[in-house]
């Protein structure tokens, strides 16, 4: 009886809740474990042309590189986030911080493909870790009103680290005389620093405004039983599996380019004003930055009028980015009689911002919704949940297809005589790949709006009981 009352009146008292400046504060160190995550990553695929060279790679393993890294960082994203809702969540964090950038340093030692291949492979271990518990932090951390908006400004951490990692490891390949595996001793020490201030940070309470007193003891205690009754649960609400859809495509696009981008620069285009590290890194953060920032604040600015606001908005976007993302490719694969520069800063750069805006519209909103059409302590759950699906089914497999692909064209005599070289073949399987992907996401996001309101209705309702 004594357990039973002191239980009861345990969970009749609110949890203090994170003051302004505090939320703040928990704001910036996960935006840095954003940033960083994505420029350890994104540094490897700025140099990678030199380790394919080095390692004498084709584009398949070149492409398997990246399905490495990604097959492990999906296997663990659900896993991580099922644990992220049964444990303190700033520890999930800070472990995978830790990880990643122990692995990101070793990199530098790799002697061959297989080690290099392998070092992919756990980093992606780190990085599954982060992301599910950082987002359900930042859900408990702030109102429900603003979680479009706030996930989108900590999406901002990710394109400044991809543009970081781009431009930074470019910039130090040239400064260490041409030598790429310095490069990665820069990158992985940083990130130790910060997951000490993240282990040390006071842990976000779960209890935000739309949240209920349910214990976390609740769902660690449903053993293997109730993690598998957590994902059907999850699998079962139809917005979920709108958004698991949408982001697979979405990753798919992301998956394909920013592995072979620089590659296919470096083999189309020479003497350039700026690298191709640093022209993709800067286009990347100016036109990301910019949709995230307008996606998150539009979808939140509809949601009044339209309950389904955040996924149509995504829909939208990736329909208009299609005559943006064709017109961003076709001037890296044709000459169209035009020079170099026109053809690279006239036409392509432009068009790359405009593309890159518009299919980062989406990352906001949909990370938001995910969050919304469940309870509070399944969010984290949710996030792994459709993450580990949208890779799976998205970018996992995208790079090894495509430097297939690439490697079938240029390796055919058919193809040859159509004009299609070892040079441009990337540039081909871009459009090939691209243009129906992003049709199909388009599609999906207007169809898929209908859903949103009834099912955060219920995810209310069930956080009430």
């Amino acid at each position: 009886m004594n357990k039973t009352r002191a239980a009861s009146a345990q969970a009749s008292v609110a949890p203090r809740q994170l003051t302004r400046r505090y939320a703040t504060y928990i704001f910036w160190l996960l935006w840095l474990a954003n940033f960083i995550n994505y420029a350890d990553r994104y540094a490897f695929l700025a140099i990678g042309d030199h380790v394919q060279v080095e390692f004498k790679l084709s584009d398949t393993e070149y492409g398997l590189l990246a399905t490495s890294f990604l097959f492990v960082y999906t296997l663990c994203i659900l896993p991580m986030g099922l644990l992220a809702d049964r444990i303190k969540r700033k520890s999930v964090v800070a472990g995978g911080i830790t990880l990643w950038s122990i692995v990101t340093t070793f990199t530098a030692l790799s002697p061959n493909y297989g080690v290099i291949f392998a070092t992919r492979a756990a980093l992606g271990l780190g990085e599954g870790s982060y992301f599910p518990a950082s987002t359900s932090m930042l859900a408990s951390a702030y109102p429900l009103k603003d979680r479009a908006k706030v996930m989108a400004r900590w999406n901002t951490g990710l394109l400044a680290g991809l543009a970081v990692g781009f431009v930074g490891a470019g910039i130090l390949y040239s400064v260490f005389n041409d030598q790429w595996r310095p490069v990665f001793y820069v990158f992985g020490v940083p990130g130790l620093l910060l997951a000490l201030f993240i282990f040390l940070s006071k842990e976000p309470p779960r209890l935000a405004e739309d949240d209920d007193a349910s214990a976390e003891i609740a769902l660690a205690r449903g053993g293997l039983s109730g993690v598998w009754r957590n994902i059907v649960e999850l699998w079962r609400i139809p917005t979920l599996r709108v958004v698991v859809a949408m982001q697979a495509l979405s990753f798919f696009i992301f998956g394909v380019a920013l592995v072979f981008i620089v590659p296919l620069f470096d083999r189309q285009f020479h003497n350039l004003a700026v690298t191709p590290t640093t022209l993709v890194g800067v286009a990347t953060v100016v036109g990301g930055i910019t949709g995230l920032l307008v996606g998150g604040a539009v979808a939140d600015a509809l949601i009044p009028r339209y309950p389904g606001a955040r996924v149509l908005v995504s829909g939208w976007s990736f329909l208009i980015s299609l005559p943006f993302f064709i017109g961003s490719v076709i001037p890296l694969v044709f000459g169209l009689g035009l020079s170099a520069n026109v053809r690279v800063f006239g036409i392509f750069t432009p068009l790359f911002i405009i593309t890159v805006a518009l299919l980062q519209v989406n990352t906001g909103p949909l990370t938001a919704v995910a969050e919304d059409v469940v309870t509070p302590l399944k969010r984290a759950a949710s996030v792994g949940l459709t993450l580990l699906l949208s890779h799976f089914f998205g970018d996992l497999f995208a790079p090894t297809i495509a430097g297939a692909l690439s490697d079938f064209f240029s390796g055919n005599t058919f193809f040859h005589s159509l004009g299609i070289t070892h040079n441009n073949a990337p540039g081909y399987a871009f459009l090939i790949i691209g243009t129906p992907v992003l049709l199909a996401a388009g599609l999906v996001g207007v169809w898929g709006a209908r859903f949103t309101q009834a099912d955060e209705a219920a995810a209310r309702a069930g956080a009430g009981k």
